[in-house]
């Protein structure tokens, strides 16, 4: 029941093109949408030296990147101003571990001090092959970066919310599970802020204006239906991801 919380799709709004959320479905486990469409780019001078140093971080995550490129068969780079202040953040989901069978998704950020990249964000497991879930949506609404997330197994299945600052730091924090009171041997909802149990309609309140605000979807394999809180999402802009080959490719062009 849960696993209809959640949706969106991907990152770019000033270095790739914007398209809708829906997408085709791919194996093992994730929706992805994969179309590559560029628009012209305009970069501030701090733009162009972030894009530069973006290049050689991305030769170095290569291998990583690439396993799971393949293993999911999916495009896993973004571009996109995540924070709004006019300097694009690179993303990408590389492997976990050397199987390849889970993927992690790392935020970079330029650091205009250094004049270097640093990790900004690294989310452990985001993409899994294993387990009965997996499903996420990474979205950005005003001065906050959301990431939902659903895993567990029958009878237990759980949505967690992370709210980001523009910092990457975590604001705020909701949990819904679905699980089996061993009681009465009835299915039960549960919802949390943090640690303090909540109702639905308190629950809904905190998560509900984040997504009439998105303004852009970074990325998501999740699919809502209509009468889901999280089907707007599906109407909000969203950007095109790369595989390794073009994003890199796509570095050098605007750089």
């Amino acid at each position: 029941m849960l696993k209809k919380i959640l949706a969106a799709a991907l990152v770019a709004t000033m270095v790739f093109g914007v398209t809708s959320c829906k997408t085709e479905e791919t194996e093992p486990s994730v929706n992805l949408p994969t179309a590559t469409t560029e628009v012209k780019v305009n970069l501030s001078e701090d733009g162009k030296k972030a894009v530069a140093a973006y290049k050689d971080l991305l030769k170095n995550k290569k291998t990583s990147i690439v396993i799971i490129e393949k293993t999911f068969g999916i495009n896993n780079c973004g571009l996109f101003d995540i924070n709004s202040d006019g300097i694009p953040e690179l993303f990408f989901f590389a492997a976990a571990d050397a199987a390849g069978y889970a993927g992690n998704l790392y935020v970079y950020s330029y650091n205009q001090a250094s004049g270097g990249p640093v990790l900004s964000l690294e989310v452990p497991n985001l993409l899994y092959t294993s387990g009965g879930s997996g499903e996420f949506a990474v979205f950005v609404a005003p001065e906050t970066l959301i990431i939902t997330r659903s895993f567990g197994e029958d009878p237990v299945n759980i949505t967690e919310t992370i709210e980001y600052d523009m910092n990457y730091k975590i604001k705020a924090s909701y949990k819904y599970r679905h699980s089996l009171d061993s009681d009465t041997e009835r299915m039960v909802d549960s919802y949390f802020a943090g640690t303090l149990a909540i109702d639905q309609a308190t629950y809904e309140s905190f998560i509900r204006p984040h997504i009439d605000g998105c303004t852009m979807v970074l990325s998501n394999n999740y699919a809502p239906q209509p009468e889901d809180m999280m089907y707007p999402i599906v109407s909000k802009p969203s950007v095109n991801l790369m595989n390794y080959d073009s994003m890199l490719s796509h570095l050098i062009k605007i750089g």
